[in-house]
């Protein structure tokens, strides 16, 4: 990382209430991905006859699974920024203690 890269200035992504609003929702995504990973438990044959038995069941499931994707990939998004500006900030402090960067 170059030196214009260590100093890259940033701005906070969400408040501290959207933050609270995220922690809070977490039990219904909870639940969303227990759910999601019960379709692991389940061969074709059974997915099958839910599929026959209730369609509505399995399809109503399947849009969940989709939802539930889409919001992991959205939080390691999240994720991987913060852990950018940490590196970034971190980084920087290790040029101004040793002059060297640990990432070039």
């Amino acid at each position: 990382m170059n030196t214009a890269m260590q100093r890259i200035d940033f701005e906070p992504l969400m408040t501290a209430d959207e933050a609270q609003q995220t922690a809070r929702d977490e039990q219904h995504f909870m639940m969303q991905r227990r759910l999601s990973l019960v379709v692991l438990t389940k061969s074709r044959t059974e997915l099958e006859q839910m599929m026959t038995d209730s369609p509505v069941t399995i399809t109503n499931l399947m849009e969940m699974v989709i939802t539930t994707t889409e919001q992991y990939k959205a939080i390691t998004e999240a994720l991987e920024i913060a852990q950018a500006r940490l590196i970034s900030v971190v980084d920087a402090e290790l040029v101004k203690l040793t002059g060297e960067s640990a990432l070039a």
